[in-house]
């Protein structure tokens, strides 16, 4: 395995990339693209939340991208121009509205192919968090046979797309202590001094589920030690963690204050269950997802 840090340009533009590669082979390899939060980089999620290390136990491509600064003319601050991807929802006028992040995404895959390493295009997958999970929702639903999979942490829908097949399943994992992406919706604060309204995270998943021609409201719902799980069916599961707040459960804290993002738990590793349910196709049981990072 090795790291490889890199840039390319997509539309006149410079983007970096990070990940952990395995050795080259003709056997085709599956990917996972982690798409960060705002304000963090791609490498913190290799580094600080494990999957680097899955990478190399599982022989696996993945490979984190950075999302642009919200202006890009700036080098990137979390305090006052954090990294932001183009989820759907920036404001008229912001740089990003502009970026196409499935394009970047595109051309990193080219250039892996280029380097020798041979992505199986039936095991693509896409895993994000906060406003990455609101980017790997946007893609799921737009190019739906770009990905086989998807898990989303901490992060809700901003737009819904009209539906297009085929259908891919998707776990979406929520804290429910998560002062920045309430359980029951309503007015959350945001890193950097700004507030937005958010709809309750089961209305943002019925209107997922209805647009796969699932029911609005889950089919099983079912909790063990530290976990609630809701099921649509093998399309749709989402995961509850209990006392999580908005960071990476299981993994390495961004350092940011928990009175700000909320508390940060250690009895579910949302890496290995990301990946349990990526590359098996079944819905995770937390108590099987193994221990979390030291």
């Amino acid at each position: 395995m090795s790291r490889l840090d890199a840039t390319l340009e997509v539309q006149g533009v410079a983007r970096t990339w990070h990940a952990e590669l395995p050795d080259p082979s003709a056997a085709p390899r599956p990917l996972v693209v982690v798409l960060h939060g705002a304000g963090s980089e791609g490498a913190r999620y290799l580094d600080r939340q494990g999957w680097a290390a899955l990478a190399r136990r599982e022989e696996v491509v993945v490979v984190a991208p950075d999302a642009l600064p919200r202006d890009p003319a700036r080098p990137a601050r979390f305090r006052d121009n954090p990294r932001v991807w183009n989820s759907g929802g920036p404001r008229p006028g912001e740089p990003r509205a502009q970026e196409d992040e499935a394009a970047f995404l595109a051309a990193i895959v080219a250039d892996l192919t280029a380097r020798g390493i041979v992505v199986d295009p039936a095991r693509r997958y896409l895993v994000g968090h906060s406003n990455g999970a609101a980017l790997t929702w946007k893609l799921l639903a737009e190019e739906p046979e770009r990905w086989a999979a998807a898990v989303t942490v901490a992060g809700g829908l901003v737009k819904l797309p009209p539906f297009r097949a085929p259908a891919r399943p998707l776990l979406a994992i929520f804290g429910d202590q998560d002062p920045m992406l309430p359980l029951a919706g309503g007015t959350a604060p945001l890193p950097w001094g700004m507030r937005r309204e958010m709809p309750p995270i089961l209305e943002t998943l019925g209107r997922w589920a209805e647009r796969e021609g699932l029911p609005h409201a889950p089919v099983e719902r079912t909790s063990g030690p530290g976990w609630d799980r809701w099921s649509w069916g093998p399309l749709l599961t989402a995961l509850v963690v209990h006392g999580q707040g908005h960071e990476w459960p299981g993994g390495l804290d961004s350092g940011l204050p928990p009175a700000m993002i909320g508390p940060m738990t250690r009895h579910l590793d949302a890496t290995a269950v990301a990946w349990e349910f990526l590359h098996s196709g079944r819905t995770p049981d937390p108590r099987a997802s193994g221990q979390p990072m030291s």
